[in-house]
C-alpha cells in the first residue's frame, strides 16, 4: 500500500536543489465567531502554518512545505510538497506573518533530503485535532 499522507509535485531540479532559507509562514485562516468572548468581543483569528523553502540557483521559484488535513479519516494530514513562487521575507502579502529560519549550512539541506526527514520521524502521520488545527504546534516539531 502506498503512502497517501505525502503528495510531491516539484518542477525539474527542486528535488535536489539546495536550501539556502527557510520562511515560516502563517496566512490568515479563519476567523471564529463562536470562540469570540460572552461580551461580544473580537471573534478569534487562526493561522495556517507553512514552510517556503528559498532554493539555491531558483530566485524566482521555491517550495512549500504545507501540512493539511485530510487523509482517508480527515483528521490525518497531508504532507503536501510543491513548487511555487518564492516568497520574499518582506512579506508581500499583509495576511501572512512571516519569521525566518536560518539554514546553518546550506551545503547539506537539499528538498528532498528534508521531505526524507519528515517522512522518516514520522511527521507525514499528523493527527489534527476535531475542529482541524494543529499546523502551527506541526512546524514547531
Amino acid at each position: 500500500m502506498s503512502d497517501k499522507t505525502v503528495w510531491v509535485r516539484l518542477d525539474k531540479g527542486h528535488p535536489d536543489a539546495t536550501v539556502t532559507k527557510i520562511l515560516v509562514t502563517g496566512t490568515v485562516a479563519e476567523y471564529s465567531a463562536a470562540s469570540s468572548d460572552a461580551s461580544g468581543g473580537e471573534p478569534a483569528v487562526y493561522f495556517h502554518w507553512q514552510f517556503h523553502l528559498h532554493l539555491q540557483g531558483f530566485p524566482a521559484r521555491g517550495v512549500v512545505v504545507d501540512m493539511t488535513p485530510g487523509g482517508l479519516d480527515g483528521s490525518t494530514g497531508v504532507l503536501m510538497v510543491s513548487t511555487q513562487n518564492t516568497l520574499r521575507a518582506t512579506g508581500e502579502d499583509q495576511k501572512l506573518l512571516i519569521r525566518e529560519v536560518p539554514v546553518l549550512d546550506s551545503s547539506r539541506v537539499i528538498v528532498q533530503g528534508l521531505v526524507d526527514m519528515l517522512t522518516s520521524k514520522g511527521l507525514t502521520r499528523y493527527k489534527f485535532n476535531d475542529e482541524g488545527m494543529g499546523c502551527r504546534w506541526w512546524c514547531e516539531l
